[in-house]
């Protein structure tokens, strides 16, 4: 069998799924570049942390300024620390409200930052105005959106209220209301519209999806989503696609306006709502739940969107990821685990990248990977494990005339129903192999 189906990314089942007749796809992929040389994979860029004096040692949460300085929001306490564009940080402000943050956002040239109960600004050089604002319901979830191609409203969910800002800074803590049991959890520009998520308990088995034309007095009719919750909104760079991500288990949906169906689904992962762990980088839809950053894209229009989990936080496997943020060149990830807290941002290394098949009958005689390229010190290694065991290491070796790199012996064959193999791509440095496919059989 081959697998050489990059582009399709991971799939759902740990069966063999085939990618169509010219090859197969895989059951995982982890720190993969599948889309920047269509047809082959190689490894990304690791993310690294941004280390110096006076970074913050509280969950934050990062909001980007239009001069590429990165706030972050204390959702512990009020502080509010910058981080320049030479990575130095320092401590900027103390919100007189005495509250951790539950959001923020850039809008009007300045930088808006809310508790439960206030909402404030700053300009970056005056930090008088923690209070500008009151809201109505005082809930802890605040997802944030600024919309319209002159970015005419911002909007702050609160709750079942949706509070608004205009262009003149006015605040209307109550420009739409929903049904007084229900919280809204995201916000997203549908077109001339913007969708609101909302839950009415994480134990329900079901949330909604408000539409609404930003003037009415009232909203569409609600679609219902067969999920507990909807841990966020995000974009497709598909035109016409809204996506949610929703429920504990991670159904990836989309929305039509009017239909919402699933597409994609996380494996092995615990969601929580989230609206500030999502953006969008050189083009691409990325989302982090735990210490992965996922993207859900298609490298032309043609194919179909492809999940891939394309970075992982430098604190390791015990990381949540508590925001994303992308000036177009820069990902940024700010994290916390039980005893730290950090900021990554994609670095100038490789990570190294992990391929697994998905189960196949029995067991292969031949494991190879064919390269296009392979740098120096870089290399390809491989592991298998059978009837659902732990991976045992296998030993490559490099066939340079060929392009490829070849298992010699020690594959298990006696007595194997089922087996999988998981490939990794050793990089070096800034340099990393190109494999353009993988053949067990």
């Amino acid at each position: 069998m081959i697998f050489n189906r990059f582009e399709l990314g991971e799939q759902k089942s740990e069966e063999t799924l085939r990618g169509g007749k010219n090859g197969l796809g895989f059951y995982d992929l982890v720190n993969c570049d599948v889309h920047s040389k269509l047809g082959s994979v190689t490894c990304n860029n690791a993310l690294a942390e941004i280390t110096g004096d006076g970074q913050p040692d509280e969950n934050v949460i990062g909001v980007l300024d239009n001069s590429d300085n990165l706030y972050l929001l204390s959702t512990n306490s009020g502080k509010i620390w910058k981080k320049a564009t030479n990575d130095a940080y320092s401590l900027v402000h103390t919100n007189t409200n005495g509250q951790g943050h539950k959001g923020g956002g850039y809008f009007n040239n300045l930088l808006w930052f809310f508790t439960a109960a206030k909402l404030g600004y700053s300009n970056g050089t005056t930090w008088t105005n923690d209070s500008h604002g009151t809201f109505g319901v005082g809930n802890a979830n605040k997802p944030f959106l600024k919309t319209g191609v002159n970015r005419a409203f911002a909007y702050i969910g609160d709750g079942a209220q949706l509070a608004r800002i205009d262009k003149d800074n006015i605040f209307s803590a109550n420009v739409l209301e929903i049904p007084t049991d229900e919280i809204i959890t995201d916000i997203m520009e549908w077109g001339d519209d913007i969708d609101l998520a909302a839950y009415i308990s994480s134990t329900k088995p079901i949330s909604k999806m408000y539409r609404w034309n930003q003037f009415g007095d009232t909203y569409y009719r609600p679609d219902l989503i067969p999920e507990s919750f909807v841990a966020m909104l995000f974009e497709s760079t598909r035109s016409n696609v809204l996506l949610a991500l929703a429920g504990v288990s991670g159904l990836i949906m989309h929305y039509t306006g009017e239909v919402l169906s699933q597409l994609k689904e996380l494996k092995n992962e615990t969601v929580a709502i989230n609206p500030y762990a999502k953006t969008i980088h050189q083009g691409r839809a990325y989302f982090a739940v735990g210490d992965s950053v996922y993207s859900l894209h298609a490298s032309n229009p043609t194919l179909p969107l492809a999940l891939v989990k394309e970075y992982s936080c430098s604190a390791g496997a015990t990381a949540t990821i508590d925001s994303l943020e992308s000036n177009g060149t820069t990902l940024y990830a700010t994290w916390h685990t039980s005893t730290d807290r950090g900021v990554d941002k994609i670095g100038a290394t490789k990570a190294a990248a992990v391929l697994e098949t998905p189960v196949i009958q029995g067991a292969p005689k031949t494991i190879e990977a064919r390269y296009r390229s392979m740098p120096t010190g870089c290399s390809v290694s491989a592991q298998i494990k059978v009837d659902g065991g732990a991976y045992q290491d296998l030993t490559m070796i490099k066939e340079a005339e060929q392009m490829k790199y070849v298992v010699q012996g020690g594959i298990p064959s006696e007595n194997v129903n089922f087996s999988q193999v998981k490939f990794t791509l050793n990089p070096n440095g800034a340099n990393a192999p190109v494999i353009s496919e993988f053949k067990v059989e």
